[in-house]
């Protein structure tokens, strides 16, 4: 049950689906004792702390939306390059050379210009400055009543 929600919250494509997934699996939790201190852990550290940006949604397109990109990634390798055989260091750099020859050669693009929802403009527009604690010149914690969210 818990994998099957967590990976529902991480899968929700909008902020207001969401929303209301996370009400109805924390109300579904809250019927378990059990579950009430991994509700309160996972409550305090991935939906209201530091790591509240795991959803799908909060990437941008064509960002990796794994958990682990290295994974990913050592499947393409494996799928494509290797078969998944063992290799020697000499095999594994010549390996290596393919692929950057391949990626280098390759016409995929990603579109990393900035797009602008309207409305999250909007709602940016009523946001002070002076409720965010700056972290470095491109990340920032909301403050409210002395807590970050």
């Amino acid at each position: 049950m818990i994998e099957n929600d967590v990976g529902a919250l991480h899968y929700t494509v909008f902020l207001e689906n969401f929303n209301s997934s996370k009400q109805e699996i924390l109300s579904r939790w809250s019927q378990f004792n059990e579950l009430s201190d991994f509700k309160l852990y996972f409550e305090s550290k991935w939906l209201e702390g530091q790591w509240l940006n795991w959803p799908l949604f909060t990437f941008p397109a064509g960002f990796s939306t794994t958990n682990n990109n290295t994974e990913g990634f050592s499947k393409t390798i494996k799928n494509i390059y290797t078969s998944y055989e063992r290799s020697t260091i000499l095999e594994g750099c010549n390996v290596f050379k393919r692929m950057v020859i391949d990626l280098s050669l390759s016409q995929v693009k990603f579109d990393l210009a900035i797009q602008r929802k309207k409305s999250i403009v909007k709602e940016a527009e009523v946001l002070n400055l002076s409720d965010f604690l700056i972290i470095d010149r491109i990340s920032a914690y909301r403050v409210a009543n002395g807590q970050n969210k």
